[in-house]
């Protein structure tokens, strides 16, 4: 029963999102012209709606592969730094339904022409869960499109001790407003009751405008040690800009 009513209220919540994203076309000289958004855009405030069918992080279901609604706010003081927040619902095996929240600062230090880095701080609080609060310190070195990020993790899921990731990422854009996202990751977890593992994932995301669509799949190695967190899933979500 659970489930059916998740797939319905999903459903109405995609249904909504692609209505709202239709006002974002407005007529121009008797022409459709579309509103592109520019996240990034210096001295601006940025908001995000979105549903995903099952919210993975590093290879690893957030959501107990059930459906993750989520909302996101933020402020760019200028072209290179920002601050976010983050909110949506968690669930893991054996816990029941919650809320995550996950505050971020970030910035962006230009190198030459397709080269920067950007470094970001990230705080999770979730609101049962509490021993999966801490931190997350990444660097992402982006050499004209292909990322090489590093994530210290001071709290990796339920084992209250840290963690390092490692993760190779290449942007592919592609012609109609395609775009291919793939990656391979690599975690070490601190904890000796864990082994590290492999994460790949790969995405294929159409961005019109303000809305954006994706279709996605992910899956690690050692997928035994982590029960129904891990395994080979396929997911598909919209997100929308405001």
């Amino acid at each position: 029963m659970k489930k059916v009513l998740l797939f319905i209220f999903s459903c109405v919540f995609f249904a909504g999102i692609n209505l709202y994203s239709q006002g974002v076309i407005k007529q121009k000289g008797g022409k459709k012209e579309e509103e592109k958004i520019d996240e990034n855009a210096p001295g601006k405030f940025f908001a995000t709606v979105g549903f995903v069918t099952n919210e993975v992080r590093r290879g690893l279901s957030q959501t107990d592969t059930d459906p993750h609604y989520y909302t996101r706010f933020g402020y760019n003081f200028g072209t290179q730094s920002k601050v976010s927040l983050r909110g949506g619902n968690a669930s893991y095996p054996n816990e029941s339904t919650h809320l995550n929240l996950r505050a971020a600062g970030s910035y962006n230090f230009d190198v030459a022409t397709g080269i920067n880095v950007d470094l970001m701080l990230e705080f999770d609080k979730f609101y049962r869960s509490t021993n999966r609060d801490g931190s997350t310190l990444t660097s992402d070195f982006n050499f004209f499109g292909y990322h090489l990020i590093y994530q210290r993790i001071d709290r990796w899921e339920t084992t209250s001790q840290p963690a390092n990731y490692f993760r190779l990422r290449k942007e592919f854009r592609l012609p109609y407003n395609i775009g291919l996202n793939s990656g391979l990751g690599y975690l070490i977890p601190s904890d000796p009751t864990f082994a590290s593992y492999f994460d790949i994932m790969s995405e294929a995301i159409y961005q019109p405008g303000k809305p954006k669509y994706k279709i996605g799949l992910a899956t690690t190695s050692n997928n035994g040690q982590f029960g129904s967190q891990a395994g080979l899933f396929m997911y598909i979500g919209l997100e929308a800009s405001m």
